[in-house]
């Protein structure tokens, strides 16, 4: 059962968009909790009291709460990454303010049902296939994590340092292993002893990446170039699903 929220003022755009995605529920073979708010203050209070939601349509001009402080709110707690936020407007001239809360789309209103099939097609797509666990050693014991839940992994000699959101593992491994087990349309080598999670890149500059936990971790000079590419390569993606 995924959880899906809905938030604008405008109660009939909020039971058009609910009708699209019951429309795309069969489709996709997708079951849906789908809860719909006209305040953003009941949406982050209903986060709070039932934990973040899986997929989130925000409205960013609300009466109460500007949507994109209420995205901030979110990534401001590093367990919130889970939650991906499709901001809708009527109005372009956003895009600087939401390079940081890393939405998984815009839509420019009026909302077609397209619109909405291709939102559900890449989130099908990211988070449903592709749904994958890392597996490692530590000693004699096997644990297995989602990978949405992952960082990044820094290699110090044969150790093997993953920043995960609840905390840091350690193990023995190769980085190179690693990334053989893993989404490479998600994670990218950044340096040869870095391998990123690109759902909780923060933000990017020239020669480093500050991650949704705040720290920051290198981008090697042979790498800027290929991280460039494939900046412009995932964009490309998601606007072609």
């Amino acid at each position: 059962m995924y959880r899906i929220g809905i938030c604008d003022d405008d109660l009939i755009f909020c039971g058009q968009i609910e009708q699209y995605l019951f429309d795309c529920c069969s489709y996709f073979n997708m079951q849906m909790e789908i809860i719909i708010f006209v305040q953003g203050t009941e949406l982050l209070s209903n986060i709070a009291a039932e934990g973040p939601f899986d997929l989130l349509f925000l409205d960013i001009e609300l009466l109460d709460i500007n949507g994109v402080n209420i995205g901030k709110l979110l990534r401001s707690d590093v367990s919130n990454e889970v939650t991906q936020i499709v901001y809708v407007s009527a109005q372009m001239d956003y895009a600087l303010q939401l390079f940081q809360i890393r939405p998984l789309d815009f839509l420019l209103k009026p909302v077609k049902f397209v619109d909405i099939k291709k939102i559900v097609r890449l989130y099908h797509r990211l988070f449903v296939e592709n749904v994958n666990f890392f597996e490692y050693k530590s000693g004699r014991t096997s644990h297995q994590i989602n990978e949405k839940y992952i960082l990044y992994f820094q290699s110090e000699g044969r150790m093997i340092h993953m920043t995960t959101t609840t905390g840091i593992e350690t193990f023995y491994d190769k980085l190179s292993n690693i990334e053989q087990q893993l989404n490479s349309f998600i994670f990218f080598n950044i340096h040869k002893s870095f391998l990123v999670n690109w759902n909780h890149v923060a933000e990017f500059h020239p020669n480093h990446l500050v991650m949704s936990n705040g720290e920051v971790v290198p981008i090697s000079q042979s790498r800027r170039a290929a991280v460039q590419e494939h900046i412009l390569e995932t964009n490309i993606a998601k606007r072609d699903i």
